[in-house]
């Protein structure tokens, strides 16, 4: 399988290894649906991304929080068309 056929979810995306790995699949070409609770550094992965041949979606994620980890999942599986 090709990056470029890749769905992948990346949490703790806005900085450290989970913004590098967002940044790097994405310029790979996968698409990727980056969580965190800092909105300022999931802004800063999208402009790093800005022109790559994937897509970086972005949506604030609290990973202590049950719902608010339901609702990233759903939201990514409709936002890249499945998972």
């Amino acid at each position: 399988m090709q990056l470029q056929e890749m769905k992948i979810i990346v949490t703790g995306a806005a900085s450290g290894m989970g913004a590098h790995f967002a940044t790097r699949l994405a310029q790979a070409g996968a698409q990727v649906a980056a969580g965190d609770v800092n909105a300022e550094g999931l802004q800063a992965v999208v402009e790093a991304t800005a022109g790559a041949p994937g897509t970086v979606h972005v949506r604030q994620l609290d990973v202590s929080d049950e719902g608010s980890i339901s609702s990233f999942v759903g939201w990514a599986f409709e936002k890249m068309g499945g998972l």
